[in-house]
């Protein structure tokens, strides 16, 4: 639980800190903005906070499987043996 807290700050913590990258570049520096076109940065940064919760939350289900294939040719090109090793790790927490 501990590790989950200190990930989400750091989720937050590097989300506002793109977010003030963002903000600080400006393309057009000479001409007044519309700011009524300007997002919100609390909206953005909320946005991107629930983006990371619910990918923190996907991971609880998440399923891998790795494929390691090794085939073997004869000097004629042909076939001579496969070793096919599969790797699945699922991680199901309620």
């Amino acid at each position: 639980m501990e590790f989950l807290t200190k990930s989400r700050i750091a989720t937050v913590l590097v989300v506002v800190a793109a977010s003030s990258a963002l903000f600080a570049q400006n393309g057009v520096p000479d001409k007044l903005q519309d700011h009524a076109s300007i997002p919100d940065a609390r909206h953005i940064i909320g946005q991107s906070v629930l983006a990371a919760e619910r990918s923190l939350e996907a991971r609880d289900r998440y399923t891998y499987v790795q494929r390691d294939q090794d085939r073997r040719l004869d000097s004629q090109g042909q076939l001579k043996s496969e070793k096919v090793d599969v790797t699945s790790w699922t991680r199901r927490d309620s």
